[in-house]
């Protein structure tokens, strides 16, 4: 019931057809442009289709594979740390935790990268905190590198578990480069490649959804819309606190520990566990916030949602009694099982325009997509037809691969509109809306949208609502053979505007004829009506026009 692949994971398969096809990293043939931040999941997705297998289906497999692993990963950890707490053997409580969490489920089917890039995070944090031996510090720091090539936001863990090693470890400098010894072979020549590819020091989608533009307000209501569905969170700086206050009696009038003496003391401390789980939480739910958080409901706190439950599971094992354990994970479950469905009264949408993608993009959405981009290929066979959409269409747009396809509500896959300049905050990720003008500018025939308020340039596809950018004549006769497919034939709409010349103002038929002009005159031959219109805008013009 929780499957479902997302709109964003065809913008991924689109640019992994093109790759497999020979036409290199491109959304449209000849365009670098980095509109994806997933390029290990992209080449893995690549290689599942060059060997034929289905995108779609592929990528939920992948991600319920590292989804598995990190369950794994999670038994051993538990296994590890907590070995000898009697409460364990009966019940490991961050991997039940995570095995009925909605949100982790649902990320692990979403045809997305969040199951991958999450393992990656939770091996470093795993390593990190198990570390005894050199090697850990390298393989640490090449599961970084994994996942700072699955997402840049990967970097933010390495600026983590730098500090905690220079924090934590000793000796810190040959601890150091030994953690940045595969980030420094391995990932600084990929940036360099990317950077020489595309031309750009940040993905295309870091302009697009100006990242660097800070947005605390959208965050934080992003962070509070989390924390309020999983409100089983609200135990973790419970616990820490009254772990602390019987820290602080038992040990009143002792030296307080420096950080020299926390660095000596046994991996497998409390103290350890805490500020790394806390370095890794804090560090990057202050990213999430700082960015404004994201429009899908959850993703960007899956990867630290496993270390979230763990940190728990430490407070509790190191500090209770094997009942008292117990009980506290038996209420960890349960309230994590009942979780408060924010989007239970909003129609799946809530006020801060933050999605249960989940539950609006279904399978049957899936198989409405492909029947859609059938139909539109029939529509528009024999004619070269570039299509604008919103991130909603990319299922169809996979699935139709147009000669050219922009996503136009913020330009992911398109560098122009990306760099637009920000001028108001709304719903993050969907702030630049492609120029018209620039559209057209690109040939583009279409745009599949929402929906407008009534006009000329309506259109609809047999249930597929847009409007058209270009009204090429000899294409849009085409489509009045199909009975299914609506819209206004534009010299009948001229014709009837002209009838009413009468009634307006030349002032006004300038203003009308610019859009006219660009919407259709410029790629039609309609000299005699053009005429008209340029008569009626300027009369002196009238002796020097054409059949005069």
């Amino acid at each position: 019931a929780l499957s479902y692949v997302n709109d964003d994971a065809f913008i991924t398969f689109r640019y992994a057809r093109n790759f497999v096809h020979g036409l290199g990293l491109v959304y449209n043939a000849g365009e670098r442009v980095e509109g994806y931040t997933n390029f290990l999941w992209l080449m893995l997705v690549a290689g599942g289709m060059k060997l034929g297998f289905d995108p779609v289906m592929f990528s939920v497999v992948l991600g319920i594979f590292f989804y598995g692993l990190q369950l794994l990963l999670y038994v051993f950890l538990s296994w590890k740390m907590f070995r000898n707490s009697g409460a364990f053997l009966l019940l490991p409580l961050t991997v039940i935790a995570l095995a009925i969490h909605r949100d982790f489920n649902v990320y692990a089917t979403s045809g997305l990268e969040t199951s991958m890039f999450s393992f990656f995070v939770s091996c470093t944090f795993a390593l990190l905190l198990t570390v005894d031996k050199r090697w850990k510090f390298i393989l640490a720091g090449f599961c970084l590198t994994l996942a700072m090539m699955t997402r840049p936001d990967g970097v933010i863990f390495l600026a983590v578990s730098v500090f905690y090693v220079v924090l934590m470890t000793a000796p810190r400098f040959r601890n150091t480069l030994s953690l940045l010894l595969a980030p420094a072979l391995i990932f600084l020549p990929y940036w360099f490649w990317r950077f020489s590819y595309f031309g750009y020091f940040y993905p295309n989608t870091f302009y697009a959804k100006s990242v660097d533009a800070v947005y605390y307000v959208a965050g934080i209501r992003y962070a509070v819309l989390y924390f309020k569905t999983y409100y089983v969170f609200g135990l973790l700086p419970l616990l820490a606190l009254y772990i602390l206050w019987k820290h602080v009696r038992k040990n009143a009038g002792k030296r307080v520990p420096s950080v020299r003496d926390l660095a000596l003391v046994p991996t497998n401390s409390l103290a350890r566990t805490s500020i790394l789980c806390s370095l890794f939480i804090l560090a990057y739910t202050y990213f999430i916030i700082r960015i404004g958080g994201d429009f899908m409901f959850a993703r960007f706190f899956i990867p630290i949602t496993p270390i979230l439950y763990f940190f728990i599971e430490s407070l509790i094992y190191y500090q209770t009694a094997r009942s008292v354990a117990i009980t506290l994970s038996v209420l960890v479950l349960v309230l994590t099982q009942f979780r408060a469905d924010q989007f239970k009264y909003w129609n799946l949408v809530v006020p801060s325009r933050v999605v249960d993608e989940c539950q609006l993009y279904t399978w049957d959405h899936l198989s409405r997509a492909k029947e859609g981009a059938e139909k539109l290929a029939s529509y528009f066979k024999g004619f070269r037809v570039n299509i604008a959409f919103l991130g909603t269409f990319a299922r169809t747009i996979y699935y139709l691969d147009p000669p050219v396809a922009i996503e136009a509500e913020t330009g992911l896959t398109d560098a122009h509109i990306a760099h637009l300049p920000l001028t108001t905050r709304g719903r993050i990720g969907h702030e630049k809306a492609a120029p018209v003008a620039y559209l057209r500018s690109r040939h583009v025939n279409f745009i599949f949208d929402r929906g407008k308020n009534p006009s000329f340039d309506n259109i609809s596809f047999d249930g597929f609502n847009g409007r058209i950018i270009v009204y090429d004549d000899s294409l849009m006769k085409n489509l009045q053979k199909f009975p299914q497919i609506h819209f206004t034939p534009f010299q009948a709409y001229l014709d009837c505007y002209i009838a009413r010349f009468d009634t307006l103002s030349g002032q006004q038929v300038r203003s009308d004829l610019e859009q006219f002009k660009s919407y259709y005159f410029d790629y039609n031959a309609d000299s005699s009506r053009l005429n008209l219109f340029l008569r009626k805008a300027n009369p002196s013009l009238q002796r020097n026009l054409p059949g005069q």
